[in-house]
């Protein structure tokens, strides 16, 4: 591969072309193209680019991979507007975090030439953060391929994302949405919730000045770029409906949780500590519902957890009713 087009500069496309300048010098010539012309210049004064153009299609043109680093709701316009200019050893690839409407341009407007792809680096990301060429050693790297896609342009993508040290996996566009959208697109929109629901209240200006380590960490997502966010949910808003509902549906829970006087021991604990051990089960790398509760590997729970640090495990144990004698059939005798 003797030339690469990266087409949007901002943290993800500029982290791509410094990990190809680390890996390959100027055996590969690299050609950015951004909207904004700052940040093109800001590419080059970085080295992270051989070359910049100020027209779209004509930075594709002698490219044998172009990949675009752009919020997923301008890959249309971007794929129209390079489609003329593209040769027939050219393969496309992309790192929005949204792929199913992507798919359906790109099988549109440049038919056998593309491969869908997301980094799994952070998620949302903003532009907040300075680009490094190491951001991809060892992350893993979606990678969702439309039927018309030659399987030589495949290993092409797969190869540049494995140079880049990055391991790449196949799933389906629909699959790769969902899990999207839950774990990227559904916390910002929580975010910008919780945002707008105390930024409203009249004592707003008074309340912020009691914001705090929670306030920051549930309200930071709101702080990315809008048109990356709204790229995510203006491609996923159906899935994005069957999220909100859920989390709707909790929340109804804990509102009726939180009528009840024995607060203590009602649902809103239950599910406290439920999102403490799930949250805890993604730390330990243990986030693995299997169909059956049994075959699922077993943490403390919140309660019983607090107690250990007084009374010590077997005692916690016994404390909080898990140390229950068993019959055969693995039930609970007391």
């Amino acid at each position: 591969m003797k030339q690469i087009t990266i087409i949007g500069l901002g943290y993800i496309g500029t982290s791509i072309a410094l990990s190809l300048k680390t890996k390959y010098g100027n055996q590969i010539k690299i050609i950015g193209f951004d909207s904004n012309q700052d940040v093109q210049r800001k590419a080059k004064k970085l080295g992270a680019i051989d070359d910049s153009s100020w027209n779209l299609p004509n930075s594709v043109t002698n490219s044998e991979l172009i990949v675009i680093a752009a919020p997923p709701n301008s890959l249309e316009e971007i794929l129209v507007s390079i489609s003329n200019n593209l040769s027939e050893n050219s393969v496309v690839t992309d790192t929005a975090v949204t792929k199913e409407k992507i798919l359906e341009w790109a099988e549109k407007y440049i038919p056998g030439k593309f491969v869908g792809g997301n980094p799994l680096v952070g998620g949302l990301e903003g532009n907040n953060s300075d680009p490094s060429g190491y951001i991809f050693s060892s992350c893993k790297w979606a990678l969702i391929t439309p039927i018309k896609t030659p399987e030589k342009k495949i290993s092409q993508v797969v190869n540049f994302i494995e140079d880049l040290g990055a391991k790449p996996f196949f799933l389906g566009a629909l699959e790769h949405d969902s899990y999207t959208v839950a774990t990227s697109v559904l916390p910002y929109i929580f975010s910008s919730t919780i945002m707008n629901a105390l930024s409203e209240s009249p004592s707003w200006h008074e309340m912020s000045q009691f914001a705090g380590k929670q306030f920051n960490q549930i309200t930071s997502p709101s702080k990315d770029l809008p048109d990356i966010s709204f790229g995510a949910i203006e491609t996923t808003n159906k899935i994005l409906i069957e999220w909100v509902n859920r989390t709707i549906n909790i929340l109804e829970e804990i509102k009726t949780g939180l009528k009840d006087e024995n607060i203590s021991n009602n649902l809103v604990l239950e599910k406290i500590n439920q999102a403490w051990e799930e949250r805890i089960r993604v730390d330990a790398g243990l986030a693995n519902r299997r169909k059956s509760t049994e075959e699922r590997p077993r943490i403390p729970t919140a309660s019983e957890g607090m107690m250990s640090l007084f009374f010590g495990n077997k005692f916690a144990n016994v404390l909080s009713g898990s140390d229950k004698k068993r019959d055969k059939n693995n039930k609970s005798v007391k």
